[in-house]
């Protein structure tokens, strides 16, 4: 069912004139009711099926990388929180948020995505904005985190 849904919101992202990249992080999110209660195999497992049927059904490849992102952010903060160490827990979500920042660079270098011009001053602001945006993300995210845990406690 958690499948279906990352794919069905997928598929709507991939036919919405905007809002592409907020219903690509709500698919990105869904692998996290499983983590919520531990279940890390399911998580991963819902992450690689939608990933798998939306490269054959996503029309729009750009969504199902933006999903992947997303999705894969979700492990990462699963195991970043693990430890419960504030300093190691934010400094590997910055890395990863950073890492997701340079592999869509390179993907612009490369000529795979759209170019930006990097070296207009505004494109430091942007990565500073990316950032803080990041935070607010991940704060979000945490609660919506709290919110599963209350609403399917472990059996």
């Amino acid at each position: 069912m958690l499948t279906a849904l990352s794919l069905a919101l997928l598929l709507l992202a991939s036919v919405l004139p905007t809002g592409q990249l907020g219903v690509c992080a709500a698919a990105g999110i869904v692998p996290a009711v499983p983590l919520a209660r531990e279940r890390v195999r399911l998580g991963v497992l819902i992450g690689a099926a939608t990933t798998a049927l939306g490269a054959i059904l996503v029309p729009r490849k750009g969504v199902l990388f933006a999903y992947g992102v997303f999705a894969c952010y979700t492990l990462v903060k699963y195991a970043a929180e693990r430890p419960r160490r504030r300093f190691f827990e934010w400094s590997c979500k910055l890395l990863y948020c950073n890492a997701a920042a340079a592999t869509v660079w390179v993907l612009m270098r490369a000529g795979l995505l759209p170019a930006v011009d990097l070296s207009d001053p505004a494109a430091l602001a942007a990565l500073v904005i990316l950032n803080i945006t990041f935070i607010v993300y991940d704060i979000a995210f945490s609660r919506l985190i709290a919110l599963f845990r209350r609403m399917f406690p472990r059996e």
